[in-house]
């Protein structure tokens, strides 16, 4: 056997798709997306090679996982719920919903990595979420795409302007907008999936707290912008 490591591609149809993590490979194979016989390959191997041939350690008998069961893929949450709490929140809901999809990511990928320093440091890990949450939803059935690519730099990009004197700083608490084709996409395929009350598009009473104390704080900056 070939040792292998870094991204691999596989083939479908004869047609050749990749590069994914090899954690994201594993995956399909587990969830039945892709058969243990697809062709894969990485850098380093001769020829393309049966899944189950060059991942040995891959258990045969597929296991449940979020992507089979009923549970919600990703962290679903209402269009009108994640722009009214990032918009009061200033922001800080987006980085408790990355929070959340990188935890879904840990445990659907096996991956080793602690969610909350993850959703943090958005700066540097804000694509990589949204790229590895586009090939899941892809496997998952949503029908449409999105470039990872230009929402993350959209997104990080409105968020500099939280440093710009007002009243160019507020446009940075509108820097949630970028993200809501993946919420749009996240909500798509657990239509239908799961039950109307996980959908979550109701306000819990924090959330109707947040709202009211972060609707006051926007009231005064807009009165202190018109005033100053």
């Amino acid at each position: 056997m070939e040792e292998t490591d870094g991204d691999w591609f596989y083939l479908v149809d004869g047609v050749r798709h990749g590069p994914v993590p090899e954690a994201s490979l594993r995956e399909y194979i587990r969830v039945g997306a892709l058969e243990p016989e697809t062709l894969v390959w990485t850098e380093g191997m001769s020829t393309w090679s049966q899944a189950d041939l060059v991942l040995p350690e891959r258990a045969q008998t597929r296991t449940p996982s979020p992507l089979l069961a009923t549970d919600p893929v990703f962290f679903p949450v209402s269009t009108l719920k994640f722009a009214l709490m990032s918009l009061a929140t200033f922001g800080f809901y987006v980085l408790y919903w990355m929070y959340r999809n990188w935890a879904y990511l840990k445990r659907a990928q096996n991956l080793k990595i602690m969610p909350f320093w993850r959703a943090w440091f958005v700066l540097f890990f804000a694509y990589s979420l949204l790229k590895r949450m586009r090939e899941v939803l892809e496997f998952a059935g949503y029908p449409g795409s999105y470039s990872p690519g230009w929402l993350a730099a959209g997104y990080l990009i409105a968020l500099l302007f939280n440093r710009l004197p007002a009243p160019l700083a507020l446009l940075g608490g509108f820097a949630w907008v970028f993200l809501v084709p993946v919420v749009q996409a996240v909500a798509a395929v657990n239509r239908g999936r799961v039950p109307d009350s996980c959908l979550n598009a109701r306000f819990s009473a924090w959330n109707v707290v947040a709202l009211v104390g972060g609707g006051a704080l926007w009231a005064l900056a807009l009165v202190n912008l018109v005033v100053g």
